[in-house]
């Protein structure tokens, strides 16, 4: 309606809401592209969608395999660096959980031999 010339006034008045809000919603679409999108809040993540999978993938491949190899893997793969932390993210987005292998019980002769 503003690009076929009513003013911001009549504009708010059909639609029901305050010119301020017009005005708000008017000012951004003229200075920038309109069909553009407008930029994101929050950190930009750090590995691709194919990165993700390739993670998930090795971890389900491996279910016993640590974060930390699972990062080398990728590192050497793709030369992303990547910190353990984020791969454990990326895995609890998977619905996986990040496991350490047990380690066995050192026994004492002793102990063996009761």
């Amino acid at each position: 309606m503003l690009e076929d010339g009513q003013t911001q006034r009549r504009v708010a008045q059909r639609i029901g809401v305050s010119p301020s809000v017009i005005n708000r919603l008017w000012r951004p679409y003229q200075e920038t592209n309109p069909y553009g999108r407008r930029p994101s809040q929050g950190r930009h993540r750090c590995t691709t969608a194919k990165e993700d999978r390739y993670i998930l993938s090795t971890a389900r491949r491996d279910r016993l395999a640590m974060a930390q190899s699972l990062r080398n893997d990728l590192q050497h793969f793709t030369g992303t660096r990547l910190r353990t932390k984020t791969v454990r993210n990326r895995m609890h987005e998977g619905r996986l959980r990040a496991r350490r292998p047990a380690r066995d019980v050192i026994l004492r002769e002793l102990n063996c031999a009761a």
